[in-house]
């Protein structure tokens, strides 16, 4: 059974590179033996990286094993050159079609020219994503308004993007939160059209918003979190109608810090502080605090306990 198994993903894909069919064959293997278990105990123990950069792959495969009736399409906004992704395992080893969309007419072009976008179902659209053009986007992009996946990791507006669209309700919704912000108060950086992370602050830290002003936000929109991935970095969202089949086969819904030491120097060099040294880089720059009726104006050094006692010992502070 397995050789046969193995067999029938290597023709699927004959016209990959080896390296890509050694990686997509055993990010396979890896699925495969996740979606026999009953359930799992938390989203990490799904985690596995073939294209994505910390487990997303592995967690993304899960869910949409659990969930075969929901369209195969995705939309993922910010790419880059789409060679680290959280849809190019979804795309080359279960053939979903979608479409990426990046600010970069140089990376666009590029993987327009490549080989990926004859072999697959493929758009990649070269837009700078703002509040006012989400909703065109993904309708332009879709033909019954149905889609199964949405993943955003623009590194600024993640948060305001999320909150603009209207136009279609993905099943699965994957987003980037700022660790850095805590996870006692939905905090978000100012909407600005034009934001740009490294030109914000030179740390390449004062960006999109914290994970409970993400959890508020799906919650208005009609979804639930259901975990976040081990490194601190994506948080995993289910829509309400189809939770129920998530949450059956999750033990827990846990979230983590990011412990990453990205911090950057003036001059663009890392400096690999930690998180407290980090958070000081950002303590006075400006944040909306999100309250139902109202948005307060803060900074971080306005704010106590940013973290759960939880996430402070994670954090070894």
């Amino acid at each position: 059974m397995l050789k046969h198994f193995l067999k029938r993903l290597t023709s699927a894909q004959y016209n990959l590179s080896l390296a890509e069919k050694s990686a997509i064959n055993s990010g396979l293997l890896l699925a495969r033996q996740t979606s026999l278990l009953p359930s799992i105990p938390e989203l990490s123990a799904a985690e596995f990286s073939v294209f994505s950069q910390f487990g997303e792959d592995g967690i993304i495969s899960w869910l949409t094993t659990l969930l075969p009736s929901i369209p195969h399409t995705f939309i993922e906004v910010g790419v880059q050159n789409y060679l680290e992704s959280n849809t190019r395992f979804l795309l080359l080893s279960k053939h979903w079609s979608g479409t990426i969309i990046d600010a970069s007419s140089k990376f666009i072009n590029s993987i327009r020219s490549s080989d990926i976008y004859w072999r697959e179902s493929l758009t990649a659209v070269n837009s700078f994503v703002t509040t006012a053009n989400i909703n065109e986007l993904c309708s332009n992009s879709l033909s019954n308004k149905q889609l199964g996946l949405l993943s955003i990791d623009i590194d600024g507006n993640d948060y305001w993007i999320w909150d603009a669209l209207t136009s279609v309700q993905p099943f699965i919704v994957v987003v980037e939160f700022n660790s850095l912000f805590g996870d006692n108060y939905p905090l978000v950086v100012p909407y600005d059209p034009s934001f740009d992370r490294t030109s914000a602050h030179y740390s390449n830290l004062y960006f999109g918003a914290s994970l409970p002003a993400f959890i508020d936000l799906a919650a208005k929109k009609g979804y639930q979190c259901i975990g976040t991935c081990s490194t601190g970095v994506n948080a995993f969202f289910i829509r309400n109608d189809i939770f129920s089949i998530i949450n059956r086969a999750l033990d827990k819904i846990v979230f983590y810090p990011s412990l990453r030491r990205e911090s950057r120097s003036p001059d663009g060099l890392l400096t690999y502080l930690d998180n407290q040294q980090s958070r000081q880089l950002v303590d006075d720059l400006p944040l909306l605090q999100l309250h139902e009726l109202d948005h307060i104006h803060s900074t971080l050094s306005r704010i106590p306990d940013l973290y759960s006692a939880r996430w402070s010992s994670l954090l070894g502070s």
